[in-house]
Formats: C-alpha cells, sequence, structure tokens
C-alpha cells in the first residue's frame, strides 16, 4: 500500500487531478479499488488524467524520443528500437508492452550506473506497480485438462519464445529482465489497457437536403487507442458500474465521470467488457466478475468418459464427435441471486452415447475434392492436411453431409439423419439418452475437480486459486442436476437478465 500512496502523490505532482473524496484503497473486489471517502454527486469528475500521463503508441514514442535525446551512449535507442521489433504480431497491445518492456529494461540499466539518461520518477514508479500486479500465472509444464488454463499456457509459451528473440538481439539485457518478469509486465499490460476514444475528424452531417435553409449539425469521427491510463487503471470491473471514463475534448484529458450518486465508502467502478463470457475475461484480465454471465466448460477426457457408458474400450469419441459436429462444451449459466442452470439449446452431447458409432481412421481414402470444392481449395493431399488439422487442434471437421471419419454399426452416416433416427426412436429411448448423459457429464466433472485440486496444490497465484473456486462452485451445481432439471432446461431457454 505505501508502494500505492508513494505513486499516487507523484501522479498528481504531474498533474493527475484525483477529487479531494477520492482515494485509491484495499478493494473488496481484490487488489486496490477507487473508493470514496464521502457522497459524491452523479456527473462529479472523480479523475482527470491528462494526455502526457497516459501511455499509448503517440505518448510512448515522445516519451522514448525525449530518452534518447538526453542519452549519449547509444544505449537507450539500440535497447528501445530493438525490443520494438520483438515478436509476429504488431497489435497496438503488443507494442505497448514492447515499450514497456524496454522502459524496464532502462531503468534496471540506471540503477548500477550503466546509464546516465535523466530519471522519469513517473514512469519508474508505474513501471513498479505493473511489475508488482496481481496476475494470472501457471507453470507452462502443468499437464491440467481444463482448456482455459491451456491457453494461458500457449500464450505463456508464445512470450517466451519473444523473450528469447530479444535475447539473441539483445543478450546484454538478460541481467535487467528476466523471463519471469517480462511475462509479469506482459500480462499486467494487457490485464490494464484500456481503450481510449479519440476525435479523428470532423464532419457536417446535413439533415435537410436540397433546402436553402438546410440545417447542418457538426460531429466526430472517434477511433480508440489502446492506453495505459495511470490511477483510472485502479477502478474496478463491476456489473452494476457506477463510473464511465471519457475524453475531455477541449482539453484531450482522459476524465472519469461518475453516471450514478455514490456513498461513503463506495467503490467507483467501470465496465471493462460488455460481453457476459466470463472466460473471455479469464483470458484477458485474469479474474471472474462476481456478475451475471456465462461459462463455457470444455469436457474433460471426453473419449474415457463416454466408453465408460458405451462398454467400448479405445474408440475414438473425441474424433466421433468432431467429425458429428458435437461441440464438447457445456454453457453454465449464471444468474441473478446466484442461480445456475445450463444453457442446452444445442445439447448434442447425448447423440455420442448412441451404440455402434465408430470412428473410421482411413477416413482419408474417401475424400472427394469435387464434394468438397464449396468448402476448400487445392489438391486431395492439401485438403486431407487441412482436415486432419482440424481433427486435431478445432472442435469440429468440416466435411460433407456424409461423414467420413465415422460409421454408424458399420454404414455410412450423416448428422442429418443421426439426429433424425435418433429424434425419430421413441420417447423412452430418447430420454434413455439423455439419461445417460448426466453420469457420464458427472463423471467428468469428478475428473476434471480432481485433477484441478492436482495443480493448484501448492499454488500461491490467487488469481489461479480464485479461477478454481468459481470452476469449482458451479460445476458442484451442475452435478446436482437430474433428470427433470435437464428436461426443463433443454425445453426452456433462459435470459440472464430476465433471472
Amino acid at each position: 500500500m505505501d508502494q500505492i500512496r508513494r505513486f499516487a502523490r507523484v501522479a498528481i505532482a504531474n498533474g493527475i487531478d484525483v477529487h479531494s473524496h477520492v482515494i485509491v484503497e484495499t478493494s473488496r473486489l481484490g487488489g486496490y479499488g477507487l473508493v470514496a471517502q464521502s457522497a459524491i454527486q452523479e456527473d462529479t469528475v472523480v479523475l482527470r488524467i491528462p494526455q502526457k500521463c497516459t501511455l499509448d503508441l503517440s505518448t510512448l514514442l515522445e516519451l522514448a524520443n525525449a530518452m534518447k535525446n538526453t542519452d549519449t551512449t547509444g544505449k537507450v535507442a539500440k535497447v528501445i528500437n530493438t525490443t520494438l521489433t520483438i515478436g509476429s504480431s504488431f497489435t497496438e497491445t503488443a507494442v505497448v508492452r514492447n515499450y514497456i518492456w524496454s522502459m524496464r529494461i532502462l531503468q534496471q540499466m540506471r540503477k548500477p550506473g550503466l546509464l546516465e539518461a535523466d530519471r522519469n520518477a513517473f514512469i519508474d514508479q508505474y513501471l513498479d506497480i505493473l511489475a508488482t500486479t496481481n496476475i494470472l500465472d501457471v507453470d507452462e509444464h502443468n499437464d491440467s485438462s481444463d482448456s482455459l488454463v491451456h491457453s494461458h499456457i500457449r500464450e505463456k509459451r508464445k512470450v517466451a519464445a519473444e523473450y528469447q528473440e530479444l535475447l539473441e538481439n539483445l543478450p546484454e539485457v538478460q541481467p535487467f529482465l528476466s523471463f519471469e518478469e517480462a511475462f509479469q509486465l506482459h500480462k499486467a499490460v494487457k490485464s490494464r489497457v484500456l481503450e481510449i476514444p479519440h476525435a479523428i475528424e470532423k464532419f457536417v452531417k446535413q439533415t435537410e437536403e436540397d433546402d436553402e435553409d438546410e440545417e447542418e449539425e457538426e460531429g466526430e469521427d472517434f477511433t480508440t487507442n489502446v492506453t495505459l491510463v495511470p490511477i483510472l487503471d485502479f477502478a474496478n470491473h463491476a456489473e452494476e458500474r457506477n463510473a464511465v471514463f471519457d475524453v475531455d475534448r477541449e482539453t484531450n484529458d482522459v476524465i472519469l465521470r461518475l453516471d450514478k450518486d455514490v456513498a461513503v465508502g463506495d467503490e467507483i467502478c467501470i465496465s471493462y467488457l460488455p460481453t457476459k463470457a466470463f472466460d473471455m475475461f479469464f483470458r484477458t484480465y485474469g479474474f471472474v466478475p462476481d456478475s451475471t454471465g456465462f461459462f463455457k466448460w470444455k469436457i474433460p477426457h471426453l473419449s474415457e468418459v463416454v466408453s465408460e457408458y458405451t462398454e467400448v474400450k479405445g474408440e475414438n469419441y473425441e474424433y466421433i464427435a468432431k467429425w458429428l459436429h458435437i461441440y464438447p462444451y457445456l454453457t453454465v449459466i449464471r444468474g441473478k441471486d446466484g442461480k445456475i442452470w445450463l444453457d442446452l439449446s444445442d445439447f448434442k452431447l447425448p447423440l455420442l452415447l448412441i451404440r455402434g458409432l465408430h470412428y473410421n481412421a482411413d477416413w482419408a481414402l474417401k475424400v472427394n475434392s469435387e464434394e468438397l470444392s464449396h468448402m476448400y481449395q487445392g489438391t486431395i493431399e492439401e485438403i486431407v492436411e487441412e482436415m486432419r488439422k482440424q481433427e486435431d487442434h478445432s472442435d469440429v471437421v468440416y466435411g460433407p453431409e456424409t461423414v467420413y471419419g465415422v460409421t454408424w454399426n458399420g454404414q455410412e452416416v450423416s448428422i442429418s439423419s443421426l439426429i433424425e433416427q435418433a429424434l425419430e426412436a421413441s420417447e423412452d429411448a430418447v430420454n434413455d439418452l439423455i439419461k445417460a448423459a448426466i453420469p457420464v457429464i458427472r463423471s467428468a466433472i469428478a475428473k476434471g475437480l480432481q485433477e484441478d485440486e492436482a495443480t493448484i496444490h501448492g499454488s500461491d497465484n490467487t488469481a489461479l486459486t480464485d479461477y478454481y473456486a468459481f470452476k469449482r462452485a458451479l460445476l458442484e451445481r451442475v452435478s446436482e442436476f437430474e433428470f427433470d432439471d435437464y428436461m426443463q432446461m433443454i425445453e426452456g431457454v433462459y435470459d440472464i437478465e430476465e433471472e
């Protein structure tokens, strides 16, 4: 907390205006937040951050040039210019991240006197904030079946490759930026950047054409810049926000304005993303919001748990599901007051339990390029290669109506015929498939949660343990659902907002 207070003082000294009754304080939502010390009325501007104190591509370029101009060794230019070339993705966020990497390296090089460049206390202390921001981190050798953890591990490996590229081009910076800190800064930047609107041009809108006294309105087009905004980035997310950020058109200051009255002790919160998808929040910000929304859970060990029901050992039900377009997910919805249910509007998992399904490993022999001309281009070999990639890395394989990769009781099968015959069966037969899916789902949940326990055993990463606690709470509730619950959820589509 002392570090935060020191930075707040430096920020104010550099022109950031914080409302006299707003402080940065420990938040009940986790980490730190902006808290009102007295009642403040709606429409009050509680933060004003001059453009010079924000970090986007424009201001970072100006800052970098200023740092180069005060350096007589050439080291500053070398570090900044080389770091900016790192990576294969040059999105705004990636470039901002590279700037932050370079400035952290230069900051650390100044400590032993390797650089004489002027210190910038504001930037230095903000870099220290980023270097200590709580982030989600997972051991890259983790073998968890959790799909979101896997996405994090893929991201970490990508950053590791970029860091290695940096060392290959600038080996002398290794003592000043470890991979652990490089990844820390990568995640901190990703979780703290905001999309700040900026006017790009003025235009005239004619409201009454072909009229001598036509009325004209002046308006503006806008673009958004990916930006780090110190102090504003302490504002936490809330579904029921009470503030919005914007840009003062006259000064270009970034402002935080209340759109509701706040009382003493209220935390001032904004909305990070309009999405209700918990997994997107987790990937971007490393936490799951305490709000309504939905969680897309990928069913782990699909072949194993389905084989337990069918008693057919060694069958590749994961590939069968991909060919039959049976998505291996359950969408778990959390409504108001914490109510949990499933969106079963596209519930095809029971089809995977139909007896007699078999994966055809020789499907490539059936591929017909003319039959697939509306979907693929290239030779048969190229089409087969693409479809094999889908088998291994995608949720579904895109092919003709009569699927190449599955047989049913030794015969070719189409997705529509399988669904049609399943639905034309007796009501009891359909219900039996749904009933059979319930223990399969429960088994997958049990196996997944057991793996999760092993993953977090001994972990001191708060973001990771919070995520697994959230996931466990949802899935334990799903495990309690009985046949009647499933039938009610199949028959009705629930609205998050109305529940």
